[in-house]
């Protein structure tokens, strides 16, 4: 139903769509599934497993050339980076894949400690960049704010989400 209405409602009020948690649900729902292990009850062997995480990486990948400014979102264009990353991350419940492995490394590995962080810090930085200059931003300008997001996510990450975790729940 979730996805339903925000097409329904994407033609006369994109933003209530954008912004609007009913729009939305299903997109959470998808997280909840993966949260609830749901798709941990599958045992692939390793070759349907390297294939879910393969394919989900490819949607990930196509969502950066099929979704751009003048994309309606979140539209069913929006299935794609969502399947995408339940793919990879049902596919390593019970198996190591290659596509986990590239996205265990240094820079990759980074971006996923600090990306709720940066999801945070990104947009308000680009947003307050661009009324301080008073006009669109440069590529240039946009590339800068967006390393000061990556280093304001590494020490919000480390200095707000880490103290968080480790108090919480114990965890590292």
């Amino acid at each position: 139903m979730s996805i339903y209405a925000a097409q329904h409602w994407l033609q006369s009020d994109p933003p209530f769509v954008f912004y609007m948690l009913p729009m939305r649900a299903w997109e959470l729902l998808a997280g909840r599934l993966i949260a609830l292990r749901v798709a941990k009850a599958m045992k692939p062997n390793q070759t349907i497993a390297e294939f879910l995480a393969a394919s989900g990486l490819a949607l990930i990948t196509a969502s950066l050339f099929l979704i751009d400014e003048d994309t309606p979102f979140p539209d069913l264009y929006a299935l794609a980076p969502c399947i995408g990353a339940a793919l990879i991350i049902a596919a390593g419940f019970h198996r190591e894949t290659t596509v986990a492995r590239a996205l265990s490394i240094g820079p990759a590995a980074f971006i996923g400690l600090t990306s709720y962080s940066l999801y945070l810090w990104h947009w308000p930085l680009l947003v307050f960049a661009g009324i301080y200059r008073n006009r669109e931003l440069f590529v240039s300008e946009r590339v800068a704010v967006v390393m000061a997001a990556l280093l304001v996510s590494a020490l919000s990450w480390r200095f707000v989400e880490r103290p968080f975790r480790r108090r919480a729940t114990g965890w590292t």
